[in-house]
């Protein structure tokens, strides 16, 4: 499913910050937030056992285990600085199975000014424990 789509799926009836929670997703978003906000990839991709991951530029890796993908997601980052990162979409999907969470990040080239934005897509499954991250988009 392309990044544009999902980010509207979300947006539909989505739900916004101020709006009334529902289930322990934001709390699952406030956490990815951080993580990324830290490079603490490895905290980001935790719970997910096999996680798809889209970088812009390369091709769509099969899902790979928690290392890899926190390597991979490590070396998208490395050598910029982030100048903040927001939470623009929580939403739950198909009868509460899926959830995805839209952050938008601002960050920089260290030792630079010039600030630059990325869309990211976190897709989610809901699992006995909790939720289970599957997807992980970045868009330019």
């Amino acid at each position: 499913m392309r990044v544009g789509h999902l980010l509207g799926l979300a947006a539909m009836g989505g739900l916004a910050m101020g709006q009334p929670q529902q289930g322990d997703l934001h709390v699952v978003a406030a956490a990815a937030q951080t993580a990324w906000l830290r490079h603490d990839m490895a905290g980001l991709v935790q719970s997910g056992e096999k996680v798809l991951v889209f970088l812009p530029g390369t091709e769509p890796s099969a899902p790979v285990g928690r290392a890899q993908a926190a390597a991979l997601l490590s070396e998208h980052v490395r050598g910029y600085e982030e100048a903040g990162v927001e939470i623009k979409t929580v939403r739950e999907l198909d009868d509460e199975e899926r959830g995805v969470v839209g952050l938008l990040r601002r960050y920089r080239v260290v030792g630079t000014v010039e600030t630059r934005t990325q869309s990211l897509l976190l897709v989610y499954r809901h699992a006995p424990a909790g939720w289970v991250l599957t997807e992980v988009r970045v868009s330019r």
